[in-house]
This record gives structure tokens, C-alpha cells and sequence, in this order.
């Protein structure tokens, strides 16, 4: 199995980017008999997870796969199947909003009071 990214796959010096059946013949090079070789491609897509993640300053940092993030933006990874099937490519969409703050003033006071307000 070939994902699309990882291709053309050489294959006896011959490039191919499509699944079918293909076939080769390697001659012998000791008088014996010739091989054919029959190769059978299966091309699937990159398999992709996107994570979109909103958090406030105070939230921080945002820990994804393991890291952490602190500045918005778009990250990647690539999680590696071990099971012999295709790799994932893992986006986060970090989006981080300030803290809001407002500043009001009582009647009669001359104090003003800051209220730090969570979403």
C-alpha cells in the first residue's frame, strides 16, 4: 500500500504513481532461467485528523500530542502507524483569545474595579 504523498514508488527502476498490475521481467544473469515479478500498488489518500482548538490566555500552554503550544497558528505531525497500515497526518488549528478585561467605575466611588472575565 502507497499513500499519494510518498509517491512515484520505484520499483526495478521504473516509476509508478497509479495502482493496476504490473509486470516485469528480470533476465538472468547466469544463464538460467528469466523471473517475472508481478506488482500489485494500492494508492490511498494521506490519511489527515484536524484538531481545532480554541482556548483563552490563561489556558496556556495548550498541550497537543504531547507538546505545548503557546503562540497561535497551525501545526503538524505525522503519527506514525506501526501496525503496517498508513501514517496520519495530525493538523492543530490554535486559536487563542486574550483575556478580557473591563473597567468600570461606581457612582460614588473613586476606585474603579477590574473584572477579568472567562469565556
Amino acid at each position: 500500500m502507497f499513500v499519494r504523498n510518498q509517491l512515484p514508488y520505484i520499483w526495478n527502476g521504473n516509476p509508478y504513481s497509479l495502482g493496476g498490475t504490473y509486470v516485469d521481467t528480470l533476465l538472468s544473469t547466469t544463464g538460467g532461467c528469466d523471473t517475472v515479478a508481478t506488482l500489485n500498488p494500492v494508492v490511498t489518500s494521506l490519511l489527515t485528523d484536524t484538531t481545532n482548538a480554541v482556548v483563552c490566555a490563561n489556558q496556556l500552554p495548550y498541550i497537543w500530542h504531547g507538546n505545548p503550544y503557546s503562540i497561535a497558528g497551525t501545526y503538524t505531525d505525522t503519527l506514525i502507524n506501526t501496525s503496517g497500515g498508513c501514517d496520519t497526518a495530525a493538523v492543530l488549528n490554535l486559536t487563542i483569545n486574550p483575556l478580557l478585561t473591563s473597567t468600570n467605575q461606581c457612582p460614588g466611588m473613586y476606585e474603579s474595579v477590574t473584572l477579568y472575565l472567562e469565556r
